[in-house]
């Protein structure tokens, strides 16, 4: 009989360990499964602000670029303007530069040429008596066969004459150097002298001529003069005729241009103000279109992070579902078994049956209080860690929709601010164009009155022709 109670104690510590080891695994795959959740949560957020900021770069970029653009263009014109300005008075510097130092280059090399061909001439000379002098047997081969002796005599005779000779011929050299160049500057001072007698004749005889024409000139000049003075008496009354018939006709066009200018600029002008009011309709539509789908994709963003967040809030409640049938369905197979192996003990001998129930009525009443008090410890840890699970993710949710909304908030109030920024710049713009049109039409009649005094001088300046064509 206590063997049997023993065996019964180890099958229920048996199944009470069992029992245990179940409720543990249950605990370790609902914290994996709320970390789980936890996680997915954390990266949809962190995947949410990292979309909503790439789009607000891009907004932010795509103004920036083109208010960029207009300044850089305005820039690079201006440079450019200065580089050509730049390289022009370079390249004039360099072509006056160039101009000076062929005009140089031309006189140095003529001087060069007149040196060489004065110290050519002179070595060629000078060689011609060096070769006589190195080798004079050259001519006396003949003699030097018959009589050396002799030669050798004359020869030494020869060198002494021939070096007084050199000495000589290069003094005389030196001297007809000398008078050559003295003969070169008088003849560079007698024709610079010719130059001058003979310009100063041009000169004399040119102004000869000029009196003549001049004489000529004035015969002339007074027989013109009468024939002017008929002419002009004659033209007189041509012109005053004309002149009528002329500012009638520049009065006519005057107020047909007058007339065609008015038109003009009426037409210019609401030309200007129509395309510059489609222009800022269109592109405040196009603000208000962009900022209505900047709107939307973040309507649209926030919906759908809502309808994943309730999606794995179901999904989260209803694994909780499943973990609780589970823990159920194993909790029922425990007491299945237990109630066998009470059924089992009933089988016992009848002899031990006063005992056996006994302990079967402590043993249960054992079993009845820690199954109570284990249950309701785990009744309680499962409903601790639920009621954490619901306020971690009911924080977690809240502090994603906050952040969504703040995001989406700021987006909106950013390209409200790039909006009315573009506004008054467009704004702007247009009191400018509406400034410079009054400055123009201000202008305008100045610019009538110089076009009156231009038609008017024009006119008689045909005027002027017509009468001396006829003439």
């Amino acid at each position: 009989m206590p063997k049997q109670g023993e065996k019964k104690s180890q099958n229920l510590n048996s199944a009470l360990n069992l029992w245990q080891e179940a409720v543990e695994k249950a605990s370790v795959d609902l914290e994996k499964i709320v970390n789980s959740c936890i996680q997915r949560l954390e990266t949809f957020s962190k995947e949410l602000e990292r979309s909503l900021d790439e789009q607000l770069e891009r907004a932010a970029r795509a103004t920036a670029s083109s208010i960029e653009a207009n300044a850089e263009e305005l820039v690079s014109q201006k440079e450019l303007l200065q580089r050509e300005i730049v390289e022009f008075e370079r390249e004039k510097i360099e072509t006056m530069l160039n101009t000076a130092h062929e005009s140089r280059a031309r006189i140095d090399k003529l001087v060069r040429d007149t040196k060489s061909d004065i110290l050519d001439q002179f070595n060629f000379k000078l060689d011609e008596l060096t070769e006589l002098l190195a080798d004079p047997r050259k001519h006396f081969e003949d003699f030097e066969e018959q009589k050396e002796d002799i030669i050798d005599e004359v020869s030494e005779s020869a060198r002494e004459k021939t070096v007084e000779t050199e000495n000589e011929v290069k003094q005389r050299i030196t001297e007809k150097v000398e008078m050559l160049s003295e003969a070169v500057d008088m003849a560079v001072e007698e024709t610079r002298r010719t130059v001058e007698s003979k310009l100063a004749e041009f000169d004399r005889s040119f102004d000869q001529k000029i009196e003549m024409v001049l004489a000529q000139l004035d015969e002339v000049y007074n027989v013109t003069q009468e024939a002017s003075q008929q002419s002009v008496d004659n033209g007189i009354g041509k012109l005053a005729h004309h002149r009528e018939a002329n500012e009638k006709f520049l009065d006519e066009k005057v107020s047909d241009w007058s007339k065609s200018v008015e038109n003009l600029k009426d037409s210019f002008e609401n030309e200007m103000e129509t395309r510059t009011s489609e222009h800022f309709k269109n592109h405040i539509n196009r603000l208000e279109y962009r900022v209505s789908e900047a709107k939307a994709t973040m309507n649209h963003l926030s919906n759908d992070a809502n309808s994943r967040v309730s999606a794995i809030h179901k999904t989260y409640y209803s694994s909780l579902k499943r973990l609780e049938r589970k823990y159920q369905e194993r909790i029922q197979k425990q007491l299945a078994k237990l109630e066998q192996l009470i059924a089992q003990e009933s089988m016992l001998p009848q002899s031990n049956k006063v005992q056996a129930e006994q302990i079967k009525e402590e043993l249960e009443k054992k079993l009845d209080s820690q199954i109570k008090v284990r249950g309701n410890e785990l009744v309680k840890s499962v409903r601790k860690q639920v009621e954490q699970l619901e306020g971690d993710f009911r924080r977690r949710n809240m502090n994603s929709t906050e952040q969504i909304d703040s995001i989406r908030l700021q987006a909106i109030e950013s390209l409200d601010k790039q909006v009315r920024i573009i506004r008054s710049e467009l704004e702007r713009i247009h009191k400018t164009f509406n400034s410079e049109l009054s400055h123009l039409s201000t202008e305008l009649p100045e610019i009538e009155e110089r076009g009156h005094v231009a038609a008017m001088s024009v006119s008689a300046y045909l005027a002027s022709m017509l009468t001396l064509e006829s003439d």
